[in-house]
């Protein structure tokens, strides 16, 4: 079975005997990424390896590239129809070589993502006459949030790419800069078809105009959004019949009762990410599964304290949830009956509350455990961020016929290592975050 991995190399710290002997090395890898150096000689150097072996590659992350005119057309005519995921950052020429390139070989490419990059022409062309990308994502400026307030980089240079394009297949769009209220409708006219839409950072004013622009959103990420908060009722307006997704990051900026206000005035609703720090909302999250009820498939609440009442309405009430990330409390009584009430559970992510004390925690463990192996006959991702527990109890799991991967926090996690036949056990030095669980299939 081939090893699949993610690769970083930092050429500044590596000799040339050192670098060819990794790169003899990865022609056991199964690629499916390649992430290039710092430097162009050793990013040709790797463009002419991956040709040289006939590895195709679905997913490239690059910066920096050679300006060799033969390597770079032999690469993308090589992996031009089976490359996917292209992500370009730091990029500060012209990129008109490398562009072209990608315009006349990349014709199956889904996702195009660009950071620090110089927004030229030849990026508007590809956008212009694609009609295989579906995500685009831009940033812009540094990623700290003091360092975008610092850049001299001029605000125009964005907005000045949006207004040339008219791009009709993308219905996926992240941007990672704020958006003022002035660009929203040039951005609105350069991907007049987005459904699903990520912002960080902008004013309610400007998230209006863009969704009352777009009219079919159903899905939403919002990232560090407290401007926002004086804006819930005319936002809500705009997707109130459409949204069917929601994620929230720095939940802790907004007010419960606002985002609660938010989302039970959405009648579509099926998934909920909520990114919340180490505190009790109370009753959000009962009303939450009172509201979407039985089209409720995902619900992701961070790190909130869960209450018992909590666990009680998603139990009568959200029979289909296939993804459910929480903390747990003390007693495991009721996620029995919880377990047993959702049977299409594929991803579970329980975290321990604080009144989970060593001297309750093999007896919970195995109970949770047990309740698992019982009713989770389809699930596929298990992450147990206990700090610690008996790794025995582990077995228990062999019941799960469709475990594929057991996640823990637990520092002796390389002990439950073919513990279980066909499952895949990873450690985590802390809890993962609440967005990455949501995508960490």
């Amino acid at each position: 079975m081939g090893l699949k991995a993610l690769l970083r190399l930092d050429t500044s710290v590596c000799n040339k005997q050192l670098r060819q002997s990794l790169l003899d090395i990865l022609n056991h890898l199964d690629w499916e990424t390649i992430l290039t150096g710092r430097g162009t000689d050793y990013t040709g150097l790797r463009m002419k390896w991956v040709v040289a072996r006939e590895i195709a590659l679905p997913k490239l992350v690059l910066s920096y590239f050679p300006h060799d005119q033969d390597t770079i057309r032999s690469f993308f005519k090589y992996n031009g129809m089976v490359l996917k995921v292209l992500k370009l950052s730091d990029f500060k020429g012209a990129m008109t070589l490398l562009t072209k390139a990608i315009a006349s070989d990349c014709k199956v490419l889904e996702t195009l993502s660009l950071e620090r990059c110089n927004l030229t022409k030849p990026i508007t062309d590809i956008l212009n006459k694609t009609t295989s990308i579906k995500e685009v994502r831009f940033q812009n400026r540094p990623l700290g949030y003091r360092s975008r307030i610092r850049s001299n980089e001029p605000r125009g240079v964005k907005i000045a790419l949006f207004e040339k394009v008219t791009c009709l297949s993308v219905i996926k769009l992240a941007l990672l800069d704020p958006v003022l209220l002035e660009d929203a409708e040039v951005i609105a006219r350069a991907f007049p078809n987005v459904k699903d839409f990520e912002v960080h950072r902008t004013s309610g004013s400007a998230l209006t105009t863009l969704l009352s622009a777009w009219n079919d959103v159903d899905t939403l990420h919002l990232t560090s959004m407290k401007e926002m908060s004086n804006s819930i009722s005319s936002i809500v307006e705009q997707v109130r019949m459409t949204l069917k997704t929601v994620v929230i990051q720095d939940m802790d900026l907004w007010p419960a009762e606002n985002v609660l206000s938010m989302l039970l005035q959405c009648d579509k609703l099926s998934s909920v990410t909520l990114c919340m720090g180490y505190r009790q909302h109370p009753l959000l999250v009962a009303r939450l599964a009172e509201h979407c009820a039985a089209r409720l498939e995902v619900l992701n609440v961070g790190d909130a304290q869960v209450t018992d009442e909590d666990v009680a309405a998603i139990t009568e009430h959200c029979p289909n949830l296939r993804v459910l990330s929480m903390r747990f409390l003390g007693s495991c009584r009721n996620y029995e009956l919880l377990l047993r009430a959702c049977t299409r559970l594929e991803k579970l992510r329980l975290a321990p509350h604080s009144t989970y004390v060593a001297h309750q925690a093999t007896d919970n463990t195995k109970a949770l455990f047990t309740s698992i192996a019982a009713y989770c006959h389809n699930l596929r991702f298990l992450s147990f961020l206990a700090t610690s527990f008996n790794g025995s109890l582990i077995s228990i799991l062999s019941k799960c016929p469709k475990l594929r991967v057991f996640e823990s926090l637990s520092y002796r996690w390389m002990d439950f290592v073919g513990k279980i036949k066909g499952v895949e056990v990873r450690g985590v030095s802390s809890a993962c975050s609440t967005a990455q669980f949501q995508n960490d299939f």
